[in-house]
Formats: C-alpha cells, sequence, structure tokens
C-alpha cells in the first residue's frame, strides 16, 4: 500500500490545481518523469528502451507520433516488435492521466473559488457546494472506472506526490507473509533538499 494525503496546502501546488494554460503538458512532464524514477534501464532491456523514449529529447517526438507502432523506431525497434506495446502503453496511460488530471483541475479550481473565505461550518448545508463537490466525486470516479493504468506500477502516485511538492504525509507499507515493512517520507526528501 502506498498512500499520500493531500490537504489544502500539499494540493495548491498540483500542476492540475494551478491556473495556467496547458496544465496537461506540465502534467505529460511530470508524470514522464516518474515513470523513469521507477524504471530500472541499467538491469532491464524493456526498461531500457521505455527510459529512452521517456527522455526529454525524445519526449515531444513520441507525443507528436502519438500511442501507435510508429513509436518503435523512435528507439531502434521495427514497427511489427513486439517490445513496442510497452512504449505504447506507457504514452497511453501518462496522456490518459494528464488529460484526467487537467479535468479534475478545472474542478477543483472551481471548488476552491466558490469556497473562498466561507466559514467551512456551513459547507455541509449549501447546496451549490454539494452540487460541486458531487461533481468533482463523479469525476474522479469516471477517471479510476476508465483508468488505463497499470497498477503493477505505482508511477501515478509518485506523480502525485511530486505535483504536490513531496509532502510529508507520503506513507508506505509492504505486507509479505514474513514481514511489514512501513516507512513515511523522509524529512529532507519531503522538504525537497535531496
Amino acid at each position: 500500500m502506498l498512500r499520500t494525503t493531500f490537504d489544502d496546502t500539499t494540493a495548491r501546488p498540483c500542476s492540475w490545481t494551478a491556473k495556467r494554460p496547458g496544465p496537461e503538458l506540465i502534467t505529460w512532464k511530470l508524470d514522464a518523469t516518474a515513470l523513469r524514477a521507477l524504471l530500472d534501464p541499467d538491469h532491464q532491456g524493456i526498461d531500457r528502451l521505455r527510459y529512452q523514449i521517456l527522455d526529454d529529447g525524445l519526449w515531444s517526438t513520441a507525443l507528436n507520433t502519438g500511442a501507435n507502432v510508429n513509436l518503435g523506431p523512435l528507439v531502434g525497434l521495427s514497427t511489427g516488435d513486439a517490445r513496442v506495446t510497452y512504449l505504447i502503453g506507457d504514452l497511453v496511460v501518462i496522456t490518459d492521466w494528464a488529460d484526467a488530471m487537467a479535468s479534475v483541475g478545472t474542478l477543483v479550481r472551481d471548488i476552491r473559488s466558490f469556497v473562498g473565505n466561507a466559514d467551512p461550518a456551513t459547507l455541509p448545508h449549501d447546496n451549490t457546494f454539494k452540487r460541486k463537490r458531487d461533481a468533482l466525486q463523479q469525476k474522479l470516479a469516471g477517471i479510476v472506472k476508465s483508468s488505463k493504468t497499470r497498477f503493477d506500477e505505482p508511477w501515478g502516485m509518485v506523480s502525485l506526490f511530486w505535483a504536490a511538492g513531496s509532502p510529508q504525509t507520503a506513507y508506505a507499507k509492504a505486507v509479505t507473509r514474513d514481514a511489514i515493512v512501513e516507512r513515511r517520507a523522509h524529512p529532507a526528501i519531503a522538504a525537497g533538499t535531496v
């Protein structure tokens, strides 16, 4: 289990909550960087290829190429090579996630604008707030339902963690038959000094 909570302070730095043009472009870069951090190009051949296409110099070309077999030649593979499916999958997952986070950002900004300096005690009884909150919940549920994320790679959580400025609320727990290991974010990592 890997969990990070986001309160108001930690959500503010998220690129998808910022009001600026093209948040999906920022998110694509962040998500590609997060996936690269999880790959092992020194020991896994497929990770070497995936890492290569996620490189800054090739990533924009990959985005322009789109999620199809023509990604293969960008890293020296033929369009018929079975390993191209990994490249296609990475591109689909990252661009879908980025688009989803950009659309969530619109709803988050709307709620934040509405809430403003409102008394939090009155919000649960405010029908407009309830509609906005429900719209955000439905949007998030729809994203989860239609997600193409490969859940064996925790890159989405890493992306959110970095997008929020590496909050100290990060927590991980690994459970095996013989041991349980729990870790919280190291303060230096959370502060961005490592």
